[in-house]
């Protein structure tokens, strides 16, 4: 038997622009494409929108969605069953009045962009999210100066935007939205001078909420991120504190755990095909920045640093997921280049003999691994086949000769196995 190191591919520029690029939103579609929206631009008052994705896992080039007369920020995107992608951001019209702007691409192409806050009749919009559901319905939450509003498109009509804040004292921003068959989940930030999570939720009932789910009055907590794990269960992460460490909380709300003692920013979530949460950020955004992958394992939290290759100053992470791991981010080539988006995802490379600490193969249906920890197994599609765990120093595999992924459950090593 021979085993093949399971590691990251080398980071990949894909966007390749002369200006920087501001902030970026990605979604895979059910073909395993991936979809990403972005902004850029040198100055505040010249940024403008993009959108770049992958054809059958081959990079296209990016196109310009939006030329602002001003600008723009906070582009979000959501996908529908087709494949195809639906944008919300925020136009900025002039220095302190931004509106939320809407678009979509359909067989036809891409359709004129929708003024949304003029259409509900408001003053102002200041941030914003979408997410679209496995009934093609469109889901938005976006900001006004003190409220949080959300509103669906079904068909052809928008409906009309519901307080999720409920007037609540201070400042109610930086939403984050994720949906599932069980129903339509909210966070975001609500300043009133500390700034705490809050959440809702839409269910057959209605909405619920809102709910403080960080409940640290005396310490900041920011940057929220939500997500369903393989339940359709949401999951949320934040900053917390003025050391800004990686948080993390799930139903019943009653338990926001601090997973590393250890400054990040930009945290995003996802739980992985055993469905353990995962917590991804940079760490520490200052001096020699990192990308961590926090985990939930059977001991604990642990952490694998993302490899990220030459780039400079790797941030704001966000993950896509089919059978495996898709992260983009951004970074620099060099201390003095423009921020671009680059792309990294698990693979595969090198050949070597296993060594008697990892493994040996003692026959085609038995591994021999020391220790006691559960290893998951994949086949080659990486499709999740069972987890094993070594009983009295053996793994019995019971598979046909073939390649095979292996992944420790405690640390995250990961394995290839060439059965021949």
């Amino acid at each position: 038997m021979l085993m093949l190191i399971l590691f990251w591919t080398d980071p990949l520029n894909i966007t390749n622009m002369d200006i920087p690029v501001r902030e970026h939103d990605a979604v895979m579609d059910k073909n395993g494409d991936i979809h990403v929206v972005f902004t850029a631009g040198v100055e505040w008052n010249e940024i403008d929108l993009y959108y770049v994705r992958t054809i059958n896992g081959d990079w296209q080039d990016v196109e310009m969605l939006f030329d602002a007369d001003f600008s723009v920020s906070w582009p979000k995107i959501g996908i529908d069953t087709c494949g195809f992608p639906h944008i919300v951001w925020i136009n900025w019209i002039s220095e302190y009045n931004g509106r939320l702007y809407y678009m979509y691409r359909d067989s036809s192409g891409w359709s004129t962009p929708e003024n949304l806050t003029d259409e509900f009749g408001l003053s102002y919009t200041g941030t914003c999210d979408i997410v679209v559901g496995r009934d093609n319905s469109i889901h938005v939450v976006f900001s006004d100066r003190y409220e949080l509003y959300y509103t669906e498109k079904r068909d052809s009509s928008w409906s009309t935007p519901v307080n999720l804040s409920q007037n609540q004292q201070g400042v109610d921003h930086f939403p984050s939205i994720a949906c599932s068959d069980r129903g339509v989940f909210v966070a975001w930030g609500n300043d009133p001078g500390v700034e705490d999570i809050f959440y809702s939720y839409r269910d057959s009932s209605g909405w619920h909420g809102p709910i403080n789910i960080s409940n640290t009055p005396d310490t900041i907590s920011r940057y929220v991120s939500i997500n369903v794990d393989r339940n359709g269960d949401p999951i949320v992460a934040w900053e917390e504190g003025h050391d800004r460490y990686p948080c993390f909380n799930r139903e019943p709300w009653d338990n926001p755990e601090i997973i590393l003692e250890e400054l990040c920013t930009y945290p995003d979530v996802y739980a992985d095909n055993e469905n353990r949460p995962h917590v991804i950020a940079t760490f520490p955004p200052f001096g020699d920045p990192q990308l961590r992958d926090v985990v939930l394992t059977d001991s604990g939290w642990v952490y694998e640093v993302i490899p990220d290759g030459d780039v400079w100053e790797p941030t704001h992470p966000k993950v896509v997921m089919d059978s495996i791991v898709h992260i983009l981010f951004q970074a620099k080539y060099s201390s003095d280049a423009d921020i671009d988006i680059y792309y990294i995802r698990e693979g595969s490379s090198g050949v070597s003999e296993v060594s008697r600490n990892t493994g040996s193969l003692i026959s085609t249906g038995l591994l021999r691994m020391y220790g006691e920890d559960t290893w998951r197994m994949y086949d080659l599609s990486g499709k999740y086949m069972k987890s094993v765990t070594p009983v009295n120093g053996y793994i019995r595999l019971n598979v046909e000769t073939g390649i095979y992924f292996l992944i420790n459950n405690r640390n995250r090593i990961k394995r290839v196995l060439v059965i021949r």
